[in-house]
């Protein structure tokens, strides 16, 4: 191989060289401007995903505060639900004293009947009896 050769071989690496530099920086050039587009996508992305974030995060408080809204109700309910039932034994007991007393009442008008039926019969005995004294004076 002589000079010339030598040198055109040399040229012809340099402009393959040339060209392959050139593909390499329009590559560059390319990817970065791809980098800076996928990291302003990235940058949409993880805004999106904190504001997904934060409305999780809300609504997961709004659960919880209904959680304990309904605990409370629920605990609530059991508390009438006691109340209720301990209402409900007084109105029962209170039902049976009555229907004792009416049951005394009932006894005691019976009573008071007999004894006004022996009083009113010994008061027209004796009246019967006051007349035939007078009858019999006369």
């Amino acid at each position: 191989m002589d000079d010339e050769d030598y040198q055109a071989k040399i040229e012809e690496l340099e402009e393959e060289t040339d060209k392959l530099e050139d593909v390499f920086e329009k590559f560059k050039a390319q990817s970065e401007a791809q980098s800076e587009e996928f990291e302003k996508e990235l940058q949409a992305f993880q805004a999106e995903i904190q504001d997904l974030q934060m409305q999780i995060d809300e609504k997961t408080q709004e659960l919880e505060e209904l959680n304990s809204i309904a605990h409370k109700s629920a605990r609530e309910e059991v508390e009438l639900k006691k109340k209720a039932k301990a209402i409900q034994q007084k109105i029962d007991t209170l039902a049976e004293d009555i229907r004792k007393l009416e049951n005394e009442c009932t006894s005691c008008r019976q009573s008071v009947r007999v004894g006004s039926a022996k009083n009113k019969n010994m008061s027209v005995s004796l009246r019967n009896s006051n007349r035939r004294k007078k009858e019999t004076k006369m």
